[in-house]
């Protein structure tokens, strides 16, 4: 039985010569000990609390514990079904105080709480482990002649162990760093040790009076608790092995109450089936396609029990259950035994051990939890454990008093110093431990962060969107909102998840909801929405600000300029006459508060380098970031001095911004007047490179740390945009030399535009740009091959012959004139001399795999030639067969040449997934160290992909192709084709006409004149309609699906007979469709030749389960209007 228990029972039948009768009031309240527990934990929590709003974080600090904020504040949907009733209940907290500071102090509150309930569960435990006839028979024979009264000094002596091994536990708990940290956050983990913790305590009283009461109040608190989190979920087996073996001891396990227990468990636990319902049906499940009951109710449980190990970290994991749990559990199966005398040795070595490592966590050595693992995971409920290892060995040495020396009833003796040394000693560790950890939980030196986002939300002035890379985001609506301030982000970090792109979807339709076009970009991904944005949308500039990545600008006709803490866009010729001074002034205001706030941390940063100097980088690095690029801008205006001080001061601000340095340098070597800087100038970039091993590319250093003022800088940056298939911003970053590089780069420089507008099929502008080359230097190799390649990727042979003569005086090798005349011949379809060429190249390279790709197109085209000549067609096979397997003896098996020229083998034969398979294979090897060098485009790849999706029927492919393909190459007209016709299959007209429309403005395809037409006909756009079906006519009047659109057109402007002609035309070109046949059917009906339509679609009924979408509603209105006719 516990202490508590016979106290009730027994304490007013103590001895009357008690010492504590003699009149002290203390006495009376140890008759309720539970009245005085809760005293006490109260005084606890207090305490505790206290602790808490002094260090109360300012903002919402990144990571878990501002994760929900957006969610309860309506900023943005939920994503996840994870911690609702922790959702709902903040989201109850922001509606009564509707500001951060309120849900922060709130969230004290409970913190606090929590600790008093640990307070409480380590109490408890102590109670339920102490055995007072243990203890009274030790007390007897150390006073065999009745000096104190045994009972109540046991009493006394398990119940101070108990307070002493709450306190230590709630106090060692309290300011640890982890739960110091979450306490003065919105953390949820607070929340569910409150929860757990109170669960436990109930069933530690039901162990202490077995009270049913208790029991039945844990079942379901506890089952409700293993719907929301794993720690619950871990805990299950022993809380409820011990609620067994309570009711077994008590005599109480019968069928009623296994039954009311069952239903009360079962009842707590029912509430999954709500949480699923209830994310089932959100926007995000039905986004995520995530709307079937019971898969999501399987992914639920299954993350709640997977939870328990994912807990853990994969790497350190058994140091984590060496520190905190190893101890825990020792304790709790030895405890018994060791507060109750035992007196083998073993169990001092134990018990040595459990308070030893305890002591490593809670002084934070190097292999504690929070020392290795930092704030990523606060790990919260193994430092609970820690704690009450800790409260369970300061109740041991306590007790030692006892157990090792005589209990002489006066103050003088050595069994009472090791009592009050066990409370010293317990006062002396939570002291030391809070004072070492108040430096680590203090969050209200977070404030440079506040002051970085008030400066980052006012420098946008009215600008409402602002692109991010997501790290802050949640702090930035959070503070956002307090100050009234509508502002919607974009987060780059979602570049490519499905579900973010959705939402973001559907916001941008709500603020642009007549630009379809902005909302299908939306849809395709982040970066296709900007450029679309910025090149085609005017005011771009008005709505839009940028945290990162300033060359996006470029994509439209803008330069970035610093403004506040983002980068906005403005006219290339207004920006270097723009007033700066303003923006400058602001920015020094700024870095000055800056300067002011972040050394002091820097002293921090040294104890907590994980979490805090993270923060603190992430703030240096933007401002300096900012800063530099102002200084550019200055510079650009040819105001030095004043480019030259902001330089200066961004590079003492941050001394790893390289590119501060680097144009300190530059402005130093150019100009005499900053000469005094120059020894100052080297020791920093010598220092820099001491403190970095490798140096980075300087084109690279301009994308982390801001423009450098050299022209190579932005050759590369050019490159590189074109590289990932940013042709504009490419053509943008390289225009910017052209006015610094001499003769040999400014042709350079020309080669590479031409090159990337050749990719992009702007055919003049590349063909003028090696022409001015060319007449700069007529021996240029790259130009002249450029030039031929351009012309014969166009089809003009003729032109192309023309310049392989001055190719090859040139210089060009002979291997590479053999090569481009072969090419030129086997597209000219003079098949016989191309292999005369081929075996000269042959002859000369063995090796040339080239040489093999072309020997392959010959078989290919001989193959297409031979009709229906089957012998022809496999003689051509086996030719490809042969030149393949000399391609893999020259390249590899699954090299990227051998890959795409196999999937072009088998695209020849029909087999569309074979062909696909390769060409993904070959998509891979773009990527590989054996490629990556020769910039090969990745575009073509995709559409033969793409088109491979289509061949197959395969919707979702086909459209995830498409999207990837539209990333790189906006306005490619097969990606866009793709998807407009998907959004056309599901009713999406708006949508559909706008990818159809950039399709055909690409390339006038016959399937997306005739698909565009028939978007425009379902929006009862008749007259365009009828313009597209008569173009697509004068191009080819074969195609069947333009005579049935054309027949469609007329049905529906009441114009039966030209509908018949158009209609019995397309059945003509190809009988195997059956909606033109339904449409026709339309026709006779419409004209009450109803014999003629019941034939027709008795016909069609034998197949019309083929029938999907808006022809499936046709066909069946048009049955039932057969049938009323009868």
């Amino acid at each position: 039985m516990s202490i508590f228990k016979k106290n009730v029972k027994n304490g007013d039948k103590s001895n009357k010569s008690s010492k504590l009768e003699a009149g002290d009031g203390s006495y009376t309240l140890l008759q309720h000990p539970m009245l005085l527990q809760f005293g006490i934990a109260l005084v606890v929590a207090l305490v505790a609390f206290i602790g808490y709003r002094i260090t109360i974080a300012p903002i919402a600090l990144p990571g878990e514990s501002s994760e929900y904020l957006p969610v309860i504040s309506d900023a943005f949907p939920r994503f996840t079904y994870k911690n609702y009733i922790w959702q709902n209940f903040l989201n109850v907290l922001f509606h009564i105080g509707g500001s951060l500071e309120f849900i922060n102090n709130i969230c004290s509150v409970i913190s606090a709480l929590a600790i008093g309930m640990v307070y409480l569960v380590a109490s408890s435990l102590m109670g339920l482990f102490l055995n007072g006839n243990a203890m009274g028979g030790i007390l007897k024979a150390d006073n065999p002649n009745g000096q104190i009264n045994v009972e109540r000094t046991t009493w006394r002596l398990q119940y101070y162990a108990s307070v002493l091994s709450g306190v230590s536990a709630a106090m060692c708990l309290a300011f640890s760093p982890p739960y110091w940290m979450a306490a003065t956050m919105s953390y949820y983990h607070s929340f569910y040790l409150l929860w757990l913790a109170t669960s436990v305590f109930l069933l530690l009283r039901f162990g202490m009076t077995t009270k049913l009461a208790y029991l039945y109040v844990f079942c379901l608190l506890y089952s409700l608790g293993m719907t929301q989190a794993s720690c619950f979920v871990a805990f299950a087996p022993l809380v409820f092995v011990y609620a067994i073996y309570v009711l077994l001891a008590s005599e109480k396990l019968n069928f009623k109450n296994s039954i009311i227990c069952i239903a009360l468990l079962m009842l707590g636990f029912s509430f999954v089936f709500h949480v699923v319902s209830a994310y089932c049906s959100s926007e995000i499940a039905d986004i995520s396609n995530k709307t079937k009951y019971f898969v999501v109710l399987k992914e639920v449980v299954g993350n709640l029990v997977r939870g328990v190990f994912n807990g853990l970290p994969q790497v350190g994991w058994m140091i984590i259950l060496g520190t905190t749990i190893a101890p825990f559990v020792a304790s709790m199966i030895s405890g018994r035994r060791s507060l109750n005398g035992e007196s083998d040795w073993s169990f001092y070595v134990l018990n040595l051990a459990i308070f030893v490592t305890t002591l490593i966590v809670v002084f934070d050595a190097r292999i504690s939890p929070w020392k290795m693992f930092g704030f990523a995971n606060p790990y919260i409920i193994p430092y609970t454990m820690v704690a009450l290892s800790f409260g369970y060995s300061i109740a041991y040495i306590y007790l030692l008093s006892v157990y090792l020396f005589k209990y002489i009833p006066t103050y003088l003796n050595f069994g009472a110093f090791v009592r009050y040394f066990a409370i010293a000693l317990s006062a002396i560790i939570c002291i030391v431990t809070t004072i070492n950890n108040y430096s680590k939980a203090d969050n209200r030196r977070f404030v440079f962060m506040n002051t970085f986002i008030d400066k980052l939300i006012n420098g946008l002035e009215n600008r409402q969107w602002l692109v991010t890379e997501g790290f802050i985001d949640n702090a930035i609506i959070i503070r956002a909102q307090e100050l009234d301030k509508d502002i919607k982000l974009i987060d780059w970090s979602y570049v490519y998840n499905n579900i973010y792109r959705q939402l973001l979807k559907k916001e941008i339709n709500k603020s642009f909801p007549d630009n379809i076009r902005l909302k299908n970009k939306a849809d395709i991904g982040i970066m296709p929405l900007l450029q679309e944005w910025i090149q085609n949308q005017s005011d771009a500039n008005n709505h839009l600000a940028l945290m990162l990545f300033p060359d996006v600008w470029n994509f439209g006709n803008f330069d970035s300029y610093p403004c506040g803490l983002t980068f906005c866009g403005m006219d290339p010729n207004e920006l270097l006459e723009y007033n700066l001074d303003s923006i400058v002034a602001e920015f020094e205001d700024t870095i000055t508060k800056m300067e002011e706030q972040l050394p002091e941390f820097k002293e921090i940063a040294r104890k907590d380098m994980k979490r805090i100097d993270f923060m603190a980088d992430f703030v240096r690095r933007k401002v300096s970031f900012i800063g530099n690029n102002l200084a550019f801008v200055l510079e650009q205006q040819g105001k030095i001095d004043e480019a030259f001080e902001l330089y200066y001061r961004v590079h003492k601000f941050d001394p790893d911004n390289i590119s501060a340095l680097l144009n300190v340098s530059a402005l130093i070597q150019k100009y005499e007047k900053f000469a005094k800087y120059q020894e100052e100038a080297t020791k920093a970039l010598s220092d820099f490179q001491k403190r970095n091993e490798t140096s980075p590319a300087i084109w690279s250093i301009s994308r982390v740390y801001g423009y450098v003022s050299r022209p190579e800088v932005f050759t590369q940056l050019g490159w590189t945009w074109a590289l990932s298939g940013q042709n504009n911003m490419a053509l943008k970053s390289l225009a910017r030399v052209l006015n610094h590089a001499d003769v040999e780069n400014t042709n350079l420089l020309k080669n590479m535009m031409a090159r990337i507008h050749a990719d992009k099929r702007d055919i003049n502008e590349s063909e003028e740009l090696y022409l001015e080359v060319l007449k700069v230097d007529p021996a240029d190799q790259a130009a002249l091959q450029g030039l031929i390649f351009l012309y014969m990727n166009q089809g003009d042979f003729e032109k192309a012959k023309q310049w392989l003569i001055p190719a090859e005086k040139a210089g060009v090798p002979r291997t590479t004139i053999l090569y481009l005349t072969a090419t030129m011949l086997v597209f000219s379809d003079e098949l016989d001399a191309a292999k005369i060429v081929l075996t000269e190249l042959i002859d000369i390279d063995p090796k040339n795999y080239q040489a093999v790709l072309l020997q392959i197109q010959i078989y290919h085209s001989m193959f297409e030639k031979a009709g229906e000549d089957n012998e022809k067609r496999t003689a051509a096979l086996e030719g490809i067969q042969k030149e393949l397997d000399k391609l893999k003896d020259i390249e590899g098996a699954d090299s990227f040449v051998t890959s795409m020229a196999e999937g072009g083998y088998k695209q020849l034969v029909n087999d569309f997934a074979g062909a696909r398979a390769c060409f993904l294979v070959a998509l891979k090897q773009t990527r590989s160290q054996k490629y990556i060098n020769r910039n090969i485009n990745q575009n073509p790849i995709y559409e033969e992909i793409l088109r491979m999706d289509i061949s197959l029927n395969d919707k979702e492919a086909a459209r995830h192709h498409a999207r990837q393909l539209l990333h790189s190459d906006p306005n490619n007209w097969l990606a866009n084709y793709a998807l407009g016709s998907l959004a056309l299959n599901v009713g999406e007209l708006a949508e559909a006409e706008d990818y159809l429309q950039l399709s055909v403005e690409s390339n006038e395809s016959l399937v997306a004149i005739n698909d565009l037409a028939y978007a425009k006909y379902l929006l009862r756009k008749m007259n365009e309609a009828e313009k597209l079906i008569r173009r697509g006519l004068e191009i080819d009047d074969k195609l069947y699906v333009l005579w049935d659109t054309y027949g469609c057109l007329k049905l529906a402007s009441r114009n039966f007979d030209e509908a018949e002609i158009y209609l019995k035309r397309s059945i003509q070109l190809y009988d195997g469709d059956l909606r033109p046949h339904l449409h026709l059917a339309q026709v006779y009906y419409n004209t009450q030749r109803y014999e003629e339509c019941r034939e027709v679609m008795r016909r069609l009924s034998v197949s019309a389960d083929s029938f999907i979408g808006r022809d499936r509603e046709e066909y069946d209105a048009l049955t039932q209007a057969l049938i009323g006719l009868k």
